[in-house]
């Protein structure tokens, strides 16, 4: 984490004209993940036991390979969809730690699929991370209804990408983890077991 973070600050030096408000947030929330990971009890091998799976939906061919090609780099190859209907497939099938979708879609646009993939049972929390040339204020409320949980405005840098899937894997690692511990039974003397927080 803290390696690509490192990749994505100097990216951001090298090239200020993808130093957006979007950028910094991505930077802000990987600063503070670090924080949260720096704790006693957090697996090291959270990243990759079990793997992370990722899924990008986009109907452009190039935007799809670009984003797949930039999660490639550190992880193993995300899922592939061409339009929402078969990331609605897929989400019913596959549980995944972070979903890439572009918004401008033909049929099912992303604001649409966003919506849908949480009412699957495997997906409901899955971080939604929504890809797109806009980022107008009418274009953000309609991010926040549909539950995306960040946007990746066009054109990205790939390393944003990378620090963008680390960061939403991992806190959605992490709450799943904190979620499990406050019911970690306690044995009493007596014998009798009680669930409380851990």
């Amino acid at each position: 984490m803290s390696a690509a973070l490192e990749g994505l600050v100097k990216k951001l030096l090298e090239r200020p004209r993808y130093f957006t408000g979007a950028a910094l947030q991505t930077v802000a929330a990987a600063v503070e993940l670090l924080n949260d990971l720096c704790v006693k009890g957090v697996k090291m091998d959270m990243v990759a036991n079990p793997p992370i799976r990722i899924l990008v939906v986009d109907d452009d061919l190039i935007a799809r390979r670009a984003i797949a090609g930039a999660l490639q780099m550190s992880f193993e190859k995300p899922d592939l969809a061409e339009n929402g209907e078969a990331a609605l497939v897929l989400a019913a099938q596959q549980f995944y730690d972070v979903i890439f979708l572009d918004v401008l879609m033909p049929g099912m646009d992303g604001f649409t699929v966003c919506s849908r993939i949480h009412k699957t049972t495997a997906n409901s929390h899955t971080p939604v991370v929504l890809v797109t040339n806009y980022t107008d204020s009418k274009f953000l409320s309609q991010c926040a209804l549909c539950g995306a949980s960040d946007i990746t405005p066009k054109p990205f840098l790939k390393a944003e990408i990378t620090v963008k899937a680390l960061t939403f894997a991992l806190r959605h690692r992490l709450e799943k983890l904190k979620t499990a511990q406050e019911f970690i039974p306690e044995r009493h003397e007596s014998g009798t077991i009680e669930f409380c927080p851990a």
